[in-house]
């Protein structure tokens, strides 16, 4: 359940970017390796964040898709770390 004050401070609190560049070629590479196109979207959004926000890091729960492919990710993008969420969050899986 959300309060309204709880809404207030995530839309104050947040900064909302879209996207307007593709990367054809880092996407290509992705969908290589990466089977879950969505994953893939959300690497690429974090990879145009990243172009305005140095020193990135990523923080992820995708074990399969995106964990995994760490190595991949930091080498195309120009995303700085990859975390899983459990050692970004204590107590998390």
């Amino acid at each position: 359940m959300r309060s309204s004050s709880g809404r207030r401070l995530a839309k104050n609190n947040c900064l909302w970017h879209r996207r307007g560049t593709y990367y054809p070629d880092i996407s290509a590479v992705l969908k290589q390796h990466i089977p879950d196109g969505d994953d893939i979207t959300v690497i690429l959004d974090a990879h145009d964040i990243a172009l305005a926000i140095p020193d990135l890091t990523f923080v992820s729960g995708d074990y399969d898709h995106i964990i995994r492919h760490t190595d991949i990710i930091l080498a195309h993008t120009r995303i700085t770390k990859v975390f899983p969420l459990g050692q970004f969050m204590p107590g998390s899986s």
